[in-house]
């Protein structure tokens, strides 16, 4: 019987897809049969897997199995405590702690030296054998992604709305908007990340003021003498306060007006799409900590992409010398003091955020903690 590794993907459509391509890149490393667990959550991705995925179009990248099928197999909820746990010497289960320094990546030693004849990962993140290299591990993913097969209505959908967008005409004199407009060969993209990802004046500065998202995309249209912008959103509010702050710069802005919340099924093709477009624009600017930004520079190696207000997964996870002659990446001694500081400063900053919510309804560090380590809702 061959070994098996088995992938439980949890939160967001994105921390979900990026950690199964991780697992199938590491199984394939490690020698084991890669079988992933997909169920519906009501609150960060309410969608089946068969909602994404054509199932005859990805039998070589994994398997599929249920959380039931395994309850059943083994007479254990794989989900019911957190750290590594021997369940027995036929079974490893790793179900990250929340804690930034003990995500799966942290794991990857247990996994890759495990005699289980069956290890199960519970898995929102990106994670590789460093043996391999990250240069060698985006390069895995980058071919990864563009082989993946999604299901059929997505790409019609695709197709349709490529053709038939909302496009503004932001001018010096007015504002002009046409409907059914086909998107240009080469545009710029932004994704804005709202909804649930946009907090209240206490949480400032862990995610861009509009005045730096509007700036730096301002900037790269004038770099690259790129007008045509196409803005992907799920905050209404946030999208209007852009556009306003946009007048008067000779922008043409695409869009499809359609809903992305993630707690409607009918919702998820629609934002398939939207991360499609994405990822073939000349660049994304998108938000720190979000997967769905930042997974779409992956596709066409979007080196020129912005993350906002500061590089998170593009400094854990950088694409920008992938086609180099180095081997693999190697993390010098500046660079790790520099994530690591980020890291310290980021989470000090969560403590200063507890002070100043204490006693008030808002939220908590812990709140904040379980969001930002597990991704929930940073999709």
């Amino acid at each position: 019987m061959s070994k098996t590794l088995i992938n439980i993907a949890i939160n967001g459509a994105f921390n979900r897809i990026r950690g199964m391509v991780s697992a199938k890149i590491f199984s394939e490393r490690i020698g084991r049969e890669l079988f992933v667990i997909w169920e519906e959550d009501k609150v960060n991705c309410n969608c089946r897997i068969g909602d994404v995925f054509d199932y005859n179009g990805n039998e070589s990248l994994w398997k599929h199995t249920s959380l039931d099928k395994i309850k059943e197999l083994f007479k254990i909820d794989p989900l019911e405590k957190r750290g590594k746990i021997e369940v027995n010497d036929k079974l490893l289960i790793i179900y990250p702690e929340i804690n930034p320094e003990k995500g799966i990546q942290y794991y990857v030693n247990d996994i890759k030296n495990s005699n289980h004849d069956c290890v199960i990962i519970i898995n929102n993140e990106n994670f590789y054998d460093p043996d391999m290299g990250l240069g060698k591990f985006i390069s895995e993913k980058q071919k990864i992604y563009n082989s993946m097969k999604l299901i059929e209505p997505i790409y019609k959908k695709l197709n349709h709305d490529l053709k038939n967008m909302s496009r503004i005409q932001l001018t010096n004199l007015n504002v002009n908007q046409d409907e059914n407009v086909t998107l240009p060969q080469k545009y710029i993209s932004l994704h804005l990340r709202g909804g649930d990802f946009r907090p209240p004046k206490s949480l400032s500065g862990l995610i861009p003021e509009i005045d730096q998202i509007v700036s730096e995309l301002l900037k790269n249209c004038n770099k690259y003498q790129i007008k045509d912008v196409f803005i992907s959103h799920n905050d209404k509010n946030l999208f209007r306060d852009v556009l306003n702050k946009l007048l008067g710069h000779n922008l043409n802005v695409f869009y499809i007006g359609r809903e992305t919340e993630r707690t409607e099924r009918k919702n998820y093709s629609g934002a398939l799409v939207d991360w499609l477009i994405l990822s073939k624009s000349f660049l994304v600017v998108y938000f720190a900590f979000s997967s769905f930004g930042y997974e779409a520079t992956i596709p066409n190696l979007l080196t020129k992409s912005v993350e906002l207000p500061q590089k998170l997964w593009g400094e854990w996870f950088p694409i920008d010398n992938i086609k180099s002659n180095i081997p693999k990446f190697t993390m010098q001694f500046n660079r790790k003091n520099k994530v690591s500081l980020e890291r310290d400063l980021y989470y000090k900053k969560l403590l200063d955020i507890e002070k100043l919510c204490n006693g008030k309804n808002i939220i908590t560090k812990k709140n904040i903690l379980e969001i930002i380590t597990s991704n929930s809702g940073f999709d």
